[in-house]
């Protein structure tokens, strides 16, 4: 059985204050909420989670042993902490220190829609809440802990060093509209390997003729990355992305394939 710390609400506060991210997106909330799955799974815990960023709801899961139910109590605790801007498990706090039917009555708090319980914390980048995350399922101090710990570590996570990762090839294919060997073709592939290859990151890129069983002509631009990182840099930059846009569907070409898979072999 898993022992959970008891906090004041001094504790709670200054944790509340504590778990504040440089940046948080999708890729971190999966990284959250597969941890809290592995923890849970670890522990034996019969728990739904569920990560929020801003409207939209990125990640949910419910494990063994949970149901539906567990699921409205994650929308009442996601409502609690965007109304009070601070983790549902020191809100109740506060209202069990100050008396919580009266305060709760006087704040006017539908227990349809909220509920005073463990287990809802914000998401914070920057000191702006930018998002939310809830477990449900255990008791209010096991949810408040098991969320707590997912989101320290995420934060840990992203204040260590990274360890170089390994290569990663990427593709980029295009099925040409125009006729081979035309004014047209000839300028797109011009622009698009000076376009592609010339964005920092990029340690090796070829471009190669291919046919298809329907004689389709298309070109396949491959490019070498060193690691996830450098990738990542070069599909954000603004060439690359006006790029894609521009030729998503041109008179020129057909935007076909895009993919990109780790490459351990190197080149």
């Amino acid at each position: 059985m898993t022992n959970f710390p008891v906090h004041t609400l001094d504790q709670l506060i200054d944790q509340d204050r504590a778990i504040d991210f440089p940046a948080f997106g999708h890729a971190d909330a999966w990284a959250v909420g597969q941890r809290i799955v592995a923890t849970a799974r670890e522990r034996s815990m019969p728990v739904t989670a569920a990560i929020w960023l801003g409207e939209q709801r990125v990640f949910h899961t419910g494990l063994k042993g949970t149901s539906a139910d567990n699921d409205q109590w994650m929308e009442r605790k996601a409502a609690l902490v965007r109304r009070y801007d601070a983790n549902s498990w020191l809100t109740t706090q506060r209202l069990l220190t100050y008396g919580i039917e009266e305060e709760s009555a006087r704040l006017g708090l539908d227990p349809l829609t909220h509920t005073l319980s463990g287990g809802g914390f914000p998401i914070r980048v920057r000191g702006t809440s930018v998002g939310v995350a809830v477990v449900s399922g255990i008791s209010d101090d096991a949810d408040h802990a098991l969320v707590v710990e997912a989101l320290q570590w995420r934060l840990d996570s992203q204040a260590a060093p990274e360890p170089a990762g390994a290569p990663i090839r990427h593709t980029v294919a295009f099925r040409l509209v125009h006729e081979p060997g035309s004014e047209a073709e000839t300028q797109f592939l011009t622009t698009a390997a000076e376009t592609l290859a010339a964005i920092d990151g990029v340690e090796h890129f070829e471009v190669n003729k291919q046919v298809s069983a329907k004689s389709d002509l298309r070109w396949q631009f491959s490019m070498l990355f060193a690691d996830q990182a450098a990738y990542d840099a070069y599909n954000a930059h603004p060439a690359h992305v006006a790029f894609v846009k521009s030729h998503w569907q041109s008179e020129v070409a057909v935007f076909q394939e895009y993919d990109f898979v780790p490459h351990p072999g190197g080149r």
